[in-house]
C-alpha cells in the first residue's frame, strides 16, 4: 500500500459531518450570544435549580471557542464527556474501546466518579440557594 493511501482522508458519515458543522458554527457564535439563550433544561423551568448537566452545552461551546479555562467554569464535566462523544462518532471501533474500559472500571472508581460529578452539581445548588435565600 502506497504510504499517501494510509492517510488519505475518509468520507464523513453523517454523524460525523453534524459534529463538525456544529464545532464549527459553536466557534464562530459570540459568547455573549451564547449566554442569552433561553433555558431549555426542563428540571430548572420546573425546579428554578439547576440540573447535573446544566452548562454543559456552555462548556461545550467554550471548547469549540478554544477556552479550556472558562469551559471547565461553565461545567468541569463538559471537556470529558464531549471527548467521549466525538470519540464515539468520529471513530466508533475507538467508542466502542472506551465504553468496555468504562465498563471494566472496578466499581469504586464508578462510584467516585459519580459522587464527584453528584457532589459538584450539589455544590452548584448551594450556591444558588445561598445567591437567592428568598427563593424556595
Amino acid at each position: 500500500m502506497p504510504r499517501d493511501a494510509r492517510f488519505a482522508a475518509s468520507p464523513m458519515t453523517r454523524p460525523q459531518r453534524a459534529l463538525a458543522l456544529a464545532a464549527g458554527a459553536a466557534a464562530l457564535i459570540p459568547r455573549r450570544a451564547v449566554d442569552r439563550l433561553p433555558t431549555v433544561c426542563a428540571f430548572r423551568l420546573v425546579t428554578g435549580y439547576p440540573c447535573p448537566t446544566c452548562g454543559m452545552t456552555r462548556s461545550w461551546h467554550s471548547v469549540a471557542r478554544i477556552d479550556p479555562v472558562r469551559a471547565m467554569r461553565d461545567h468541569p464535566f463538559g471537556p470529558i464527556v464531549l471527548g467521549a462523544v466525538a470519540t464515539g462518532v468520529f471513530s466508533p471501533t475507538a467508542g466502542d474501546r472506551l465504553a468496555a474500559r468504562v465498563t471494566r472500571l472496578p466499581g469504586h472508581v464508578k462510584a467516585i466518579a459519580l459522587l464527584a460529578w453528584l457532589s459538584w452539581w450539589i455544590s452548584r445548588l448551594v450556591a444558588t440557594w445561598v445567591r437567592a435565600p428568598g427563593r424556595r
